[in-house]
C-alpha cells in the first residue's frame, strides 16, 4: 500500500496542489524581488520570486493531475 492510496491521501494530494498553486500565484504577482535575469536596459527582468513561482506551478499542476489520473483510473 502505497501513502497516496485512498481517499484520504488524494485529498492530501490535492489540497497540496491546490496550497502550491495558491502560494505560487501570490509569487508572481509580487513585484520586486532579486533579479534573476535583467534586461538590457535596465527596467526588469526576470526575478527569483517569478520562478519559484512558475517551479510551483508546475509542481502544483503534477500534484492535481496525479489526483485526478488516480481518481479516474480507479474511481473514487
Amino acid at each position: 500500500m502505497n501513502p497516496g492510496d485512498g481517499v484520504a491521501g488524494r485529498a492530501v494530494l490535492a489540497f497540496l496542489g491546490a496550497a502550491f498553486g495558491i502560494i505560487s500565484v501570490m509569487l508572481m504577482g509580487v513585484r520586486g524581488g532579486p533579479l534573476l535575469v535583467p534586461t538590457a536596459a535596465g527596467t526588469g527582468g526576470t526575478s527569483l520570486f517569478h520562478v519559484f513561482g512558475y517551479v510551483g506551478l508546475f509542481f502544483s499542476l503534477v500534484l492535481i493531475l496525479r489526483v485526478i489520473i488516480a481518481i479516474t483510473r480507479e474511481g473514487i
